[in-house]
């Protein structure tokens, strides 16, 4: 009989877990059909040809639950995303060249992989706070992009993230973050600050490249990160690079940032 307690406890622990991977969001109210939440009829049509299983026009919970990729290049034009915060485990999402202005993604706490490039009307972004990198390319081309928070989970901004993000005025980098890839915020024209956290390790070529206005570096790492080719030209002048005061004569003399050993100066982070 013991034996037999054990064994329920277990399996009812066992179901629990289930319940907990495959419920999504727990902080979401679902609606008995996720579609009269969907406000565009293109992204409404999208979601019930893709998720509506059973073919009733509605979708349910359980369909909800069974996306985990929308993908709406080439597709015809979506101006919002409301609704979406209903797919909880959401993990790719495509939206290349869509008409959206302002995006909340904060409910898809599982979405890792997005793709925004050319979406030239948005403006707003707000990403969900479990999201590790910035994938390549994300936001490329998004010109009127004027307001997204970088997670404190992201750990790196990949390859052209925001590149030609050119309304971009200011920008966090989070402190968690290694890694800044090439060509990460190429042309962000109106760019006039930056500050590069302590965690940082490296920074790819290009990557500042462009940014016109960029007049104020903030780079707090005691060691000089790694440096690709070109990270600093075209940018504003005169421009500043401020580093640790303890480091200054290591920067001048390190590997490529010696060509920019007359912008560096000390300062007391």
């Amino acid at each position: 009989m013991r034996n037999l307690f054990i064994w329920a406890i277990a399996g009812a622990m066992l179901m629990v877990g289930c319940t907990k991977e495959d419920g999504g969001d727990t902080n979401v109210d679902y609606p008995d059909d996720v579609a009269l939440m969907i406000t565009d009829n293109y992204f409404k049509r999208y979601c019930i040809d893709k998720f509506d299983t059973n073919k009733n026009g509605k979708i349910s919970k359980s369909e909800a639950l069974k996306a985990t990729e929308i993908w709406l290049k080439g597709y015809y034009t979506v101006y919002n995303l409301d609704g979406i915060e209903y797919f909880t485990n959401l993990k790719k999402l495509y939206c290349e060249g869509q008409a959206v202005e302002i995006v909340d993604l904060s409910y898809n706490k599982r979405l890792a992989d997005i793709n925004f490039c050319n979406a030239s009307r948005l403006k707003t972004i707000k990403l969900n706070d479990n999201i590790t990198s910035i994938p390549e390319n994300a936001f490329m081309h998004c010109k009127n992009l004027v307001n997204i928070t970088i997670p404190d989970s992201v750990t790196s901004i990949e390859d052209g993230a925001f590149y030609n993000c050119s309304s971009l005025t200011s920008i966090t980098i989070p402190n968690h973050v290694s890694k800044i890839e090439s060509n990460a915020f190429v042309g962000c024209y109106n760019l006039t600050s930056i500050t590069i956290p302590a965690s940082v390790i490296e920074i790819g070529y290009l990557a500042f490249l462009e940014c016109t206005c960029l007049s104020k570096i903030y780079c707090k790492p005691i060691t000089p990160p790694t440096l690709g080719d070109n990270v600093f030209n075209n940018i504003a002048y005169p421009a500043t690079i401020y580093v640790p005061k303890g480091s200054v004569n290591t920067y001048k003399t390190y590997y490529r940032w010696d060509k920019y050993a007359s912008m560096i100066v000390g300062y007391d982070f």
